[in-house]
């Protein structure tokens, strides 16, 4: 699972630059653990401490309502509508 910048081009399922990283992955209500769990892990062995209050949640427009919000409170993460932009270039996924 991730995203394509072009048609055909490579899948990719994050982007890490010096302390910035754009995670994508397939979950729901039911996986949620699996992405707390990940940032957990990733804190626990690096010693770098994840600032929650920068961090964003992009979610499918498939997805529903309810359980966006879910996620979003699970995570401790703002919930955002678009992508924003990464790394100077805008996120507009289609």
């Amino acid at each position: 699972m991730g995203i394509s910048l072009i048609r055909n081009a490579p899948v990719m399922n994050h982007l890490l630059f010096v302390d910035d990283c754009f995670i994508c992955m397939k979950f729901g209500m039911e996986e949620e653990w699996i992405l707390k769990w990940f940032l957990e892990a990733f804190c626990h062995h690096s010693g770098i401490i994840i600032n929650f209050k920068k961090l964003d949640l992009f979610v499918s427009l498939n997805m529903s309502a309810s359980c966006k919000e879910f996620l979003s409170n699970c995570l401790g993460v703002k919930l955002v509508a678009k992508p924003g932009i990464y790394l100077g270039a805008h996120l507009d996924l289609r």
